[in-house]
């Protein structure tokens, strides 16, 4: 009878977190609805949100709210004394490591103007074609065309930590090749290496 009693406490108890669930998920999306603004860029939303809810909100609920990637909110830091945001040191470096975009447009020849691991190209509807860094811009890595390779933006997304890090989950450049070789398209690291002379 004890368990039976259990049981029911359990059910009552687990409708009552279910039903706070929806409630709090419908004065989320309520207060976003506020707090986003079409006169804002994402990065000033982003930081409008966490003003408003600080920064324990996942970020797959700001992206989503705020249209944008899901690693996007962790490439921020948000000062709470001035309730802004700005990029990350390592997002910083990075950008300010940026492939130039002839040779971005050299890479994406030499790797057949699609993903080196699952074979997408930049044809293929709404496929994004990414420049990514093997050795990680974080960990010094260079933007010569040998530390560099074609990704679509779901490969990329794949290659990164989920809170936008800039961390890769291979260790070495033989790692990422081996990583990119599992995909559907396979892509031979030597044909890139061949074509390297190009540069």
């Amino acid at each position: 009878m004890e368990e039976i009693r259990e049981n029911d406490e359990y059910q009552e108890l687990s409708e009552k977190i279910t039903a706070l669930q929806a409630e709090l998920d419908e004065l989320w999306d309520h207060a976003a609805e506020v707090i986003v603004s079409d006169d804002l860029n994402k990065k000033e939303n982003i930081g409008a949100l966490w003003a408003a809810f600080g920064e324990d909100v996942p970020n797959s609920r700001v992206a989503e709210v705020v249209d944008c990637h899901e690693q996007y909110p962790g490439r921020l830091v948000f000062n709470p004394e001035t309730e802004t945001v700005d990029y990350k040191d390592h997002v910083k470096q990075r950008k300010e490591n940026q492939v130039r975009t002839d040779h971005r447009q050299k890479i994406l020849e030499r790797d057949g103007n699609a993903c080196v691991r699952c074979g997408v190209s930049a044809g293929d509807g709404e496929a994004e074609l990414t420049i990514h860094h093997i050795v990680p811009v974080s960990d010094d890595g260079s933007a010569e065309p040998e530390n560099l390779a074609t990704l679509c933006s779901d490969c990329h997304s794949s290659v990164h930590d989920e809170y936008g890090s800039g961390e890769v989950f291979y260790s070495t450049n033989t790692g990422f090749w081996q990583w990119v070789r599992e995909g559907d398209r396979g892509f031979d690291p030597h044909h890139t290496q061949q074509n390297l002379d190009t540069f």
